[in-house]
């Protein structure tokens, strides 16, 4: 391979991972919303006395 076309791969490469942390940066705010949702869910149930305590 020339030099040329590994500097090209080598830059395909690292715009690659860029757009993977993009994403991973991006899912991770998504799985936090739903956490911090659930958590705020279970609150409420457990202040309305329906949590589902099963012990």
């Amino acid at each position: 391979m020339s030099e040329q076309n590994a500097t090209g791969v080598e830059r395909l490469l690292a715009r690659a991972q860029s757009d993977l942390l993009k994403i991973q940066v991006q899912m991770l705010a998504k799985l936090q919303r739903l956490n911090t949702r659930a958590l705020e869910s279970l609150k409420a149930s457990e202040e309305h006395g329906e949590g589902g305590d099963a012990a």
